[in-house]
């Protein structure tokens, strides 16, 4: 099992780093170009950027490609559905790990280039750098909480895409409606918010232990729907 996990890891490795890097040197060559363009219009044109949204849209499109560009080529390897599932969780984590390094060092970068040249018309700025208002929040604590949203999306777009490619898209909707209809239903949708402010940080019932919960319930179901599941795209039929 163990050899099979490092075998997964090591293709998932293979198949995606060009990817994220490409996106982050595709983000950070339209923000020089915002930079530039903010520059030399003077005082005429001021910018300010948030590093975090791009990146969470990235994770989100990201995820929903993963599982099928990886799973059928995994599997048809001779590799287990249990070591593909494992590789997974792993490989979430290592994914939020690299995206807020990434991160991080854009940012650096960028308030590097803005310092030294004494911009300020220009403000770039990441999910670590919003803390002022919030009680006890730290900015590792923001860094921690930026990773578990790397994290959650990420995870939440392997079950979604999973979904529609053991089920098909007609049937893969059908199964998301009694998900959507819960929110119709006022008590239980009290109980939903409620649930998810223990992951809205700053609110006071926040506590990044909260993110164990989906976290968890995100492995299970992401095992129950590849442990029977076809090679085959139910979607494409590839």
């Amino acid at each position: 099992m163990f050899h099979q996990v490092k075998l997964n890891l090591y293709y998932f490795f293979k198949t995606s780093w060009m990817t994220i890097l490409s996106f982050w040197f595709i983000f950070l060559a339209s923000v020089l170009v915002l930079l530039i363009m903010t520059v030399s219009l003077g005082g005429e044109m001021e910018f300010s950027g948030f590093n975090t949204f791009p990146s969470l849209i990235f994770t989100m499109i990201y995820g929903s490609i993963f599982f099928r560009e990886t799973f059928p080529h995994v599997i048809k390897f001779g590799l287990s559905r249990l070591s593909y599932t494992i590789s997974l969780v792993i490989y979430l984590f290592l994914f939020a790990i690299v995206m807020i390094i990434l991160s991080q060092l854009v940012i650096q970068f960028i308030g590097l280039i803005i310092d030294l040249f004494a911009i300020e018309n220009f403000q770039f700025i990441g999910i670590n750098q919003m803390s002022n208002g919030l009680t006890n929040i730290g900015e590792w604590d923001l860094i921690i909480y930026e990773a578990m949203l790397y994290f959650l999306v990420f995870g939440i777009s392997l079950l979604i895409s999973s979904v529609f490619f053991r089920f098909g898209f007609k049937l893969g909707a059908v199964l998301f409606i009694p998900v959507i209809a819960l929110f119709f239903f006022q008590s239980i949708a009290e109980n939903i918010f409620k649930g998810l402010s223990y992951l809205g940080i700053g609110h006071a019932n926040y506590t990044v232990y909260a993110f164990i919960v989906p976290l968890a319930m995100i492995a299970i179901l992401l095992w129950l729907l590849t442990k029977n599941a076809s090679v085959i795209d139910k979607v494409s039929n590839k």
